[in-house]
């Protein structure tokens, strides 16, 4: 990954379990991802987050910060609730009933902000609709003056396996929505087809 220096540094995954397709076993995706995530980034100029479904929680593999005086960051390997975040709510919308409705309910519905949806009827319609658009979009529901725009990234079986996320700061979000979700929704076909081809092979 590249710092605020202009520097690459190894992903820490790598850093823990290896290089190649053994070890940890998002390796792959997280290879495979890393080029697309820094060509998002310097698209759209925010910041681009992968995260996967782990233990109850949203778990980030893999980040490359935007390079704005003002943009948003979380740490490497840090977790966040299904409901109230937009990876959750893809990774949730794409899973079984059963699994969705798990996901929502894995930690207590704390209103994180003002805004923060905690009606799991209310839930449930939010993720159907995701399901329905393929993107959740998640305004200041996690934190005040961050939006995040997610989608699912498939694994070669069809079934959900990841979520590419861009987050944003709000405004710079509400004015370059259009731009912000059609590049994203364009880098996780993108890497949704690179695993296909990779497991054809």
């Amino acid at each position: 990954l590249r710092d605020e220096a202009d520097r690459y540094r190894l992903n820490e995954t790598f850093r823990h379990h290896g290089f190649g397709w053994g070890g940890h076993r998002y390796a792959r995706l997280i290879a495979l991802a890393e080029p697309v995530m820094e060509r998002l980034c310097a698209e759209v100029e925010e910041t681009v987050l992968l995260g996967a479904a782990d233990q109850g929680a949203v778990k980030i593999l893999a980040k490359v910060v935007a390079q704005q005086p003002i943009r948003y960051d979380v740490e490497l390997a840090s977790t966040s609730p299904f409901y109230c975040t937009a990876m959750g709510r893809v990774l949730a919308a794409y899973s079984s009933q059963e699994r969705c409705d798990a996901m929502l309910q894995a930690v207590p519905r704390a209103k994180l902000t003002p805004l923060t949806e905690t009606r799991l009827d209310a839930l449930r319609k939010i993720v159907a609709a995701v399901r329905e658009t393929g993107i959740a979009i998640v305004e200041e529901e996690f934190a005040l003056g961050g939006t995040g725009i997610a989608t699912p990234i498939f694994a070669p079986d069809g079934s959900i396996l990841a979520s590419l996320d861009i987050g944003c700061v709000t405004p710079r979000f509400q004015i370059k929505r259009a731009a912000i979700s059609a590049a994203l929704s364009r880098a996780a076909a993108t890497l949704t087809q690179k695993l296909a081809l990779q497991e054809a092979r």
